[in-house]
């Protein structure tokens, strides 16, 4: 068996074990105890069943009445929607195609972090680490209605192709294909990942002290959202908005960062409890780990090969930590008065996926 197909295989069973009884009975049982599940059941079965038969009325979904272009109201979710399309032509129902998208989501996304760290290290046993770390944490599995969480793949691939193109290395043009199958999938992805782009290209051109790598990673870059545009453009021009107030409810908190969902941990995180989607707390062993990670980084041949790759890393955590807040912190207000229409301000919390 090579490392690829023994990589999938754990991360399907992973995601079959986190996610179980579903797919005891994928038919019929369903996560409708959060009705974000039921908006986004409706949301992928109507992708599959518009774009063949009416695609022009791929935007004005049969919900929300008297409210236009429904779609626009949520996420894409269009690659999910397409890749689970078959299950809905072949029979089968919308709870089906919705558990199955979602646990070959969580393997997907554990198997791009496997890719890419193995790729950066050498090591398929520390891709292993990372793509269940990257997977399977606190914060997706309590996110699971979330069908787009789940599909979180589309962040570490467009960071790896993006050094690909900043360091001048192997292949740099799949983020042309890459861009715009995220914007397709998540918008707050997308976000999330233009904003970790950002910051990896200051921390390497500060290190590289080229701009050359810059233009590689602009060209793809701009041709991805080129493509990306007919699913941008209805949430740029009528992107909806949120008071301030509900941007409260949407934000973390410190509390949050010490709060699990685990038998292990609940007696001594229990008085940091608020709420199920207000859970951070990665568990000791994750924790340890990355500390020792980023402990021996400078010290082995992959820290001293890159070491800004090492320093993003550790500066891209600390960020989501500080935007995850949201209105707890002064940034926020200034954030907002330069980005009116970005979603990723208007759910704060997410932004602790990114660490």
């Amino acid at each position: 068996m090579t490392d690829r197909l023994r990589a999938a295989t754990i991360f399907l069973a992973l995601a079959v074990l986190h996610t179980w009884p579903l797919a005891s009975a994928p038919h019929r049982l369903s996560l409708n105890y959060n009705a974000d599940a039921q908006l986004n059941t409706w949301i992928i079965s109507w992708i599959a069943h518009t774009l063949p038969t009416h695609p022009a009325a791929f935007w004005q979904g049969n919900i929300f009445q008297p409210g236009e272009q429904a779609l626009r109201f949520s996420e894409p979710l269009v690659v999910p929607a397409l890749a689970g399309a078959p299950i809905l032509w072949l029979g089968g129902s919308p709870v089906l195609m919705f558990n199955i998208m979602l646990i070959t989501g969580l393997a997907a996304t554990a198997f791009a972090g496997w890719w890419v760290v193995t790729r950066w290290t050498g090591s398929p046993r520390a891709g292993l680490v990372a793509g269940t770390l990257l997977a399977f944490n606190p914060h997706l599995l309590t996110r699971l209605p979330h069908i787009q969480a789940a599909h979180a793949w589309g962040l570490i691939l467009t960071c790896y192709f993006a050094d690909q193109a900043l360091r001048g290395r192997g292949h740099w043009w799949p983020l042309l294909v890459i861009w715009p199958l995220v914007a397709a999938t998540s918008l707050h992805w997308l976000l999330f990942s233009a904003g970790a782009i950002i910051l990896l290209t200051m921390v390497t051109v500060v290190e590289t002290r080229r701009l050359s790598g810059v233009v590689r990673l602009a060209v793809p870059t701009l041709g991805g959202a080129m493509l990306a545009l007919p699913v941008l453009w209805p949430h740029l021009t009528n992107g909806i908005r949120r008071p301030l107030e509900q941007v409260t409810d949407f934000s973390a908190t410190i509390g949050g960062y010490l709060t699990s969902m685990s038998r292990m941990h609940a007696g001594w995180t229990a008085p940091f409890f608020t709420t199920d989607i207000d859970v951070f707390f990665p568990g000791m062993i994750a924790l340890v780990l990355a500390a020792v990670g980023i402990a021996t980084a400078r010290s082995d041949g992959v820290g001293r090969q890159a070491p800004s790759r090492v320093i993003w890393l550790v500066i891209l955590g600390a960020a989501g930590v500080v935007l995850s807040l949201g209105t707890g912190t002064p940034l926020y207000d200034g954030s907002t008065r330069r980005c009116r229409r970005c979603r990723a301000f208007a759910r704060p919390r997410d932004s602790a996926c990114g660490i």
